[in-house]
């Protein structure tokens, strides 16, 4: 008894002076789009502030960031108790800053589908909602196995997919979006190079003759990039920039698949963009 006692003597100081865990953050920024979408998905929405010009919503939450460059006065403004952010998007320096006015700084990674899972777990853990972030995180890796499953039989479509057009920039070997492609049938036509995203000439994505071109610059360049090239006679085209390109049989095939890269974010919403993808690649 005497030594019980003893024992209960030491560790109440030391009890009283341990430091209680962190409490869940009630006012968050986000300086990226998947961060936004784990977040809302955790059922958190209330909880952002601020997020980015490109992230969807939610609504009555402030812009404090584009892509890669957050607003820090902004930031500073909304008074957040942690700010989010990705280890390959954010600025070092404006993140620095960001340290240096006293904001609290988390950076995640989404480089791969391993990166992106882990991700989700532990924006659920910030959160004090470990359960929900491990359960999303189940429910998106679920998803992508089934996506395999689902076309792993079928013969392998060779793609190029291309993120800008002047320059004409594409997905390269290790790039993110390769390792999208494996999950829905698809392999990369773009092979060669250790960038991973390379800018290449018409004469090059001419020479990869791909079977189908996903273009995810979403429309913004003039459709005047290939205009030297003759108009396809007679087939149907891919339309936009693509539809004087009459050297490449994945455009005059009508093979040009013209989506929004927010499809394909990395995030509880990539298996339903891989989905939509998968199918029009194995019409």
């Amino acid at each position: 008894m005497r030594r019980l006692l003893l024992i209960l003597l030491i560790i109440a100081p030391l009890a009283a002076h341990a430091t209680p865990p962190a409490a869940a953050p009630s006012r968050i920024v986000s300086l990226k789009p998947s961060i936004t979408d784990v977040v809302v998905a955790l059922g958190a929405s209330e909880k952002l502030v601020g997020v980015t010009k490109y992230c969807d919503g939610p609504e009555g939450a402030a812009i404090a960031g584009d892509y890669t460059q957050p607003y820090a006065e902004k930031i500073v403004a909304l008074a957040p108790d942690v700010v989010l952010g990705s280890e390959e998007n954010s600025s070092k320096r404006s993140i620095e800053q960001l340290q240096r006015m006293g904001m609290r700084i988390e950076l995640f990674p989404f480089t791969t589908v391993t990166d992106t899972l882990t991700s989700i777990r532990e924006i659920g853990r910030l959160l004090g909602r470990s359960g929900a972030g491990d359960a999303l995180a189940r429910k998106t890796e679920r998803a992508l196995v089934q996506l395999k499953a689902r076309w792993k039989d079928s013969p392998r479509v060779k793609t190029v997919v291309v993120w800008g057009l002047r320059p004409l920039v594409v997905a390269g070997p290790g790039s993110y979006i390769d390792e999208l492609l494996d999950f829905i049938g698809a392999e990369n036509a773009v092979r060669g190079t250790k960038i991973k995203y390379p800018h290449i000439g018409l004469e090059e994505l001419i020479a990869m003759d791909p079977d189908a071109i996903v273009d995810l610059s979403m429309g913004s360049e003039a459709s005047t990039v290939f205009s030297e090239v003759e108009k396809p006679s007679g087939k149907k085209s891919g339309g936009g920039p693509w539809e004087d390109v009459n050297s490449i049989g994945a455009v005059s095939d009508g093979r040009v698949i013209s989506l929004d890269a927010s499809m394909f974010r990395a995030g509880p919403g990539l298996p339903g963009g891989l989905a939509t993808l998968g199918e029009m690649l194995h019409r």
